[in-house]
This record gives structure tokens, C-alpha cells and sequence, in this order.
């Protein structure tokens, strides 16, 4: 899966490998990237890439949805994606575009660039032996969807954009 990150004011895409809660496996130009988080206290995080481990504070930079990563004396403001109009970080729920819990994309009925009303079913989620709908929170147009059926996807996670 591809997926586009803004790191300062360049755009780049990574083909997406393997994606869990603790490892992301990509390719970026070429090349192949494994990351895993060792451990996590607080915005500080022990990382580690291709077997090389790093420390990195992390600080959610609230002008246009960047964070700020930090390490040693290495400064950058990366977005990791677009947020979606109208999700909730907190207590989402069935109906939002964040993804209520771990679960599978078991259906994507929504394509990037249609328009969708408030309450019409966007995408179903299957967790927990159940189907979720995910329904849009408002009228507007599909910016991005950002799983295809069969991806795994963690709780919280971003689904779709809607402009």
C-alpha cells in the first residue's frame, strides 16, 4: 500500500510493507526500511531501523497537523497523512472516519473523489467477529481512503479524508 508523508515542505511516498502496532516494513526509492519500536515513555521512543537503534522525542506541532521529531540534534516536521474532517482522536465510535478498533477493511464501498452525505456508509470494518460500519460525519468529497479491503488497520486509525 502506498501511502504519502510530508516531511518538511517535500512530499514523498512509501510502498508500505508490513504495518503493525510496534513495525513498519517500507520501501522508500528503492530501498527497503525495517522500523520497530523498542520501547515508549511519554513522546520519547527507542527506535529501531534496519538493526540500528536511536532514541526520538516526538511532539505533536498542532499548526497543520505536523509532529516534530526530534533526535540527536536532528530536527524535522513530518505529516504523516491528512486528518479526517470530523474524526475524533478520543472515544471514537462506529460512525466515525477513525477506525473504532483493531480490526480488517473487510469492505471499501467509497472511492477517492466521490461525494457523500452525512451518514452514508463509506467503508465496513470487521473486528471482534463483527462488521462496523463506518458512515461519513459530514456532506463533502472523498480526499483519500487510506486502506484497501483485506489491510489489517489499529484502533484509532485514520480511514478516509473528507474535504
Amino acid at each position: 500500500m502506498e501511502k504519502k508523508l510530508l516531511i518538511g515542505e517535500n512530499e514523498v511516498s512509501l510502498n508500505i510493507i508490513k504495518l503493525t502496532d510496534t513495525e513498519v516494513n517500507f520501501d522508500f526509492e528503492g530501498e527497503k526500511f525495517s522500523c520497530r519500536l523498542l520501547n515508549k515513555n511519554n513522546s520519547d521512543y527507542l527506535m529501531s531501523i534496519n538493526g540500528h537503534s536511536f532514541s526520538v522525542s516526538v511532539t505533536n506541532f498542532e499548526n497543520k497537523g505536523m509532529k516534530q521529531i526530534f533526535s540527536k540534534g536532528f530536527e524535522e516536521y513530518i505529516k504523516l497523512f491528512p486528518k479526517a474532517i470530523g474524526s475524533s482522536s478520543k472515544g471514537s465510535a462506529a460512525g466515525s472516519l477513525e477506525s473504532p478498533m483493531p480490526g480488517k477493511i473487510f469492505k471499501v464501498l467509497k472511492k477517492a473523489g466521490e461525494t457523500v452525505k452525512v451518514g452514508e456508509t463509506i467503508l465496513i470494518l470487521e473486528a471482534m467477529k463483527m462488521e462496523h460500519t463506518i458512515k461519513a460525519t459530514k456532506d463533502g468529497c472523498i480526499e483519500e481512503i487510506f486502506f484497501h479491503e483485506g489491510e489489517q488497520v489499529t484502533g484509532g486509525a485514520v480511514l478516509c479524508a473528507i474535504e
